[in-house]
């Protein structure tokens, strides 16, 4: 991945960034929503889940690697953090485990909390999701207001995934798909802030 600091998509990405804060933060097309697999994180297009009394074996989901240069505020750092953020989505739902989620995630950010709130249905529910791994696969930063707000936009893919009930039998299934995603990250001082996110579905 680069970092491209000067580009065409800086300034549209500046005005959408201020719409995103105005409204606190914006839902967009969550990825699993896109299949229906994690059925509240976000409004999007979505598919009507297919539940099975079977499993399909898919990837373990482990942590991602916290990036190491996330101290400074700059566009390099920025962009890492917000990858990585991306990166905890499938974790979260793995493991019901938001408490690096909840460390980034401003209070504002209506994406972040509805996804909190949908692992905490899941795990209620004593439900899980297998699979649903993402790969980052390009990434631009942008520094929108010096030292303080940055702009990340993402190109990802999400992989298959499925919920399961308590007994291990499928109640929902997701394709996974090709997403891009645009991230506010503000710098506190001391650390990152997530402050909105917007993600949509490439068809």
């Amino acid at each position: 991945m680069r970092v491209r600091t000067q580009s065409r998509w800086s300034a549209a990405a500046a005005v959408v960034l201020i719409g995103m804060l105005a409204a606190g933060c914006t839902g967009g097309s969550d990825p699993a929503e896109a299949g229906a697999t994690k059925s509240n994180a976000a409004t999007g297009a979505s598919s009507s889940p297919t539940p099975s009394a079977s499993t399909t074996t898919l990837d373990a989901i482990v942590a991602p690697s916290p990036p190491s240069d996330a101290a400074s505020p700059t566009a390099g750092s920025a962009q890492d953090t917000a990858t990585y953020f991306l990166q905890l989505y499938p974790y979260v739902y793995w493991t019901g485990d938001l408490a690096e989620w909840d460390r980034l995630a401003a209070p504002t950010c209506i994406y972040c909390s509805k996804t909190r709130d949908d692992v905490s249905r899941l795990t209620d529910a004593g439900h899980r999701v297998t699979g649903g791994a993402i790969e980052i696969t390009d990434a631009q930063s942008d520094e929108v207001e010096a030292g303080a707000l940055f702009s990340v936009f993402v190109h990802f893919s999400e992989a298959p995934s499925q919920e399961l009930d308590g007994s291990g039998a499928a109640v929902a299934a997701s394709e996974g798909g090709r997403f891009t995603g645009l991230v506010a990250m503000r710098w506190t001082g001391a650390d990152w802030s997530v402050d909105a996110v917007d993600v949509s579905s490439i068809s």
